[in-house]
């Protein structure tokens, strides 16, 4: 039966099976071996005495990680960057962004990935 307005979207969406998803599957699997690659990334985040407890929530290590990970294998824009973050359900969930979060914007890439 065909509708003409379908009742509701699912919440999950279905994986892709496409070989750029691979290549991020391939690239999260690395990343999760080896968990110190985003300590070390929040110790730079934290440098210059950040009190992580106080301000609100930023990105965390990991995300910065994954982000830069997009970034550079895409030679992305940190504008083309935010956009691809904000627009591909694949990208969010690599970088561990949540369905209902908002993405980070291009300062805030900017700032954090330097």
């Amino acid at each position: 039966m065909r509708r003409t307005v379908r009742d509701q979207l699912p919440l999950v969406p279905a994986p892709l099976d496409h070989e750029h998803a691979h290549e991020l599957q391939a690239v999260c699997a690395s990343l999760d071996a080896h968990p110190e690659f985003a300590k070390w990334v929040q110790v730079d985040l934290l440098a210059g005495g950040i009190d992580p407890d106080r301000g609100r929530e930023g990105m965390s290590g990991e995300q910065v990680l994954r982000a830069l990970a997009i970034k550079q294998s895409n030679g992305f824009s940190y504008e083309d960057l935010a956009f691809h973050l904000a627009d591909s359900q694949s990208y969010r969930a690599f970088c561990l962004i949540g369905f209902a979060d908002k993405t980070p914007k291009k300062s805030t890439l900017q700032r954090n990935l330097k």
